[in-house]
């Protein structure tokens, strides 16, 4: 089926459908801080897979999902969309009738005879990705690009590296940033762009900026994390915690 309105995610829906899951504790706390980030990441694609379903009407719309998580189910929950994922393979997020899944490290893409081909896609989302590689993100958006038609769109999240959040921790003498973790599945975060930045990588790789919004979309628990989300709305975006850019390939 590719008609049908899309479900509008907000996070009681968003808690409600994994409540079935059988989440353990550390599933449902990761969804208690992601959420938020969720429902600006669907409403975002949701824009742009309502709009390719205009111009194509009848057709299902390719999204291609960096790194499956908890928002490859939510996307897929839509009419009309074929969701294939590339990364390492997560088996919770397995692929539906007619997806595919391609193994593939993005660090890898500096090297050109490593990089993987395939059918090109309308949306791709890389949520929460690119701060876990160290790989230079023109080289990864120009790889990204490659999995792109013409005129397709790319939607990034990633934290903000000058967050007011950061910019306390510097002052208090803490550094902002864990330490790299020992394992290569799950190693933290390499490195954190600015929004200047991650424009002018995406131009390097051949995007032009749709929308970039910055938000305090991560839910910080206790009364330091509700203090600060308190404050945080009132903050100049440079200050906020969460990057959301939609890129269009030209």
């Amino acid at each position: 089926m590719t008609g049908g309105a899309l479900q509008r995610w907000r996070l009681k829906e968003i808690e409600a459908h994994f409540a079935t899951w059988g989440l353990d504790r550390g599933g449902r706390s990761y969804l208690r801080f992601q959420g938020e980030r969720y429902v600006w990441l669907l409403a975002c694609a949701g824009r742009i897979v309502e709009q390719l379903r205009g111009e194509h009407p009848g057709q299902p719309v390719r999204i291609l999902d960096v790194g499956a998580a908890y928002q490859t189910e939510l996307i897929r929950q839509w009419p009309g969309v074929v969701v294939d994922t590339v990364g390492f393979a997560d088996d919770r997020f397995s692929t539906r009738q007619g997806e595919r899944h391609f193994e593939f490290d993005l660090n890898d893409a500096q090297y050109p005879d490593r990089r993987i081909t395939m059918e090109p896609h309308e949306l791709v989302v890389m949520a929460e990705v690119i701060e876990h590689l160290y790989t230079s993100p023109k080289l990864v958006l120009s790889c990204i690009a490659s999995w792109l038609q013409p005129g397709g769109y790319l939607i990034v999240q990633t934290p903000n590296a000058v967050s007011l959040r950061r910019r306390i921790k510097m002052l208090l003498g803490r550094h902002p940033y864990e330490m790299i973790r020992e394992t290569r599945m799950n190693p933290g975060h390499f490195r954190e762009y600015t929004t200047a930045e991650l424009k002018r990588a995406a131009a390097a790789a051949g995007f032009q900026v749709v929308e970039c919004t910055v938000h305090n979309y991560f839910g910080h628990e206790g009364l330091l994390g509700r203090t600060y989300n308190g404050v945080s709305r009132v903050l100049p975006p440079f200050l906020k915690d969460g990057i959301t850019i939609c890129l269009r390939k030209t």
